[in-house]
This record gives C-alpha cells, sequence and structure tokens, in this order.
C-alpha cells in the first residue's frame, strides 16, 4: 500500500515457519528489505515494513500487534483475522503433510 500524498508505503510478508524459527525469520526478512527502506527513505519517503510470522502449527508470535497498530485494527477484527490466518496456516500445513508422499498433489478446498 502507498501513498503519493503523504509519501508513505507499507507492505506485509507474511512467513509460516516452524514455531522454532519464528525469530530467525523475522530478522531474515527485515534485513533483506533493508537496502529497499533504505532507498526509499533517502528519497523522503517513510516506509512500514511488516514482517509477520504466523507458525507451521497457527501459533502467532509477538510481533503480530506491530501490524495491528500499524492498520489500526480494532479488538474484533485482530481476533477475527488472528483467528483466520491462525486457521489457513494449520490447514496449509496439514495439506503439505497429506501430500508429502504423493507423486501428484491432489487439489482440495482449503478454505471454506
Amino acid at each position: 500500500m502507498w501513498s503519493d500524498e503523504l509519501k508513505m508505503v507499507m507492505w506485509i510478508e507474511l512467513t509460516l515457519p516452524w514455531e522454532e524459527n519464528m525469530t530467525t525469520w523475522y530478522f531474515e526478512k527485515h534485513n533483506g528489505y533493508r537496502n529497499i527502506v533504505n532507498a526509499a527513505e533517502d528519497n523522503v519517503w517513510k516506509v512500514a515494513p511488516l514482517c509477520v510470522e504466523v507458525g507451521a502449527r497457527g501459533y502467532i508470535n509477538g510481533k503480530w500487534h506491530h501490524m495491528r497498530r500499524a492498520l489500526k485494527l480494532d479488538k474484533i477484527m485482530n481476533k477475527r483475522l488472528k483467528n483466520a490466518v491462525s486457521d489457513v496456516a494449520v490447514r496449509c500445513s496439514y495439506f503439505l503433510y497429506v501430500c508429502l508422499r504423493r507423486r501428484e498433489w491432489c487439489t482440495t478446498k482449503l478454505l471454506g
């Protein structure tokens, strides 16, 4: 998301690592965007890279609150979004597990 008028850009990077690797991936993502952030800030843009990690088993770490505040989500919307994201992570992890030893992956509806 960006605004030419406000000279501000914000993006959300969602990563679904194994829970033990969440901190590692958080810093990995932020470091990967450092050049882009520096270039934008050199051109007087405000930058808000929001890196969110949701564990493969649905756990959401404490970094979620940065995104929630930046997007100004109220408590109800925050809870709904958090539950939905967690649920999708678990469903996708389960799908990958089920398809682990198949030659061809089956297609199935993961949501809804």
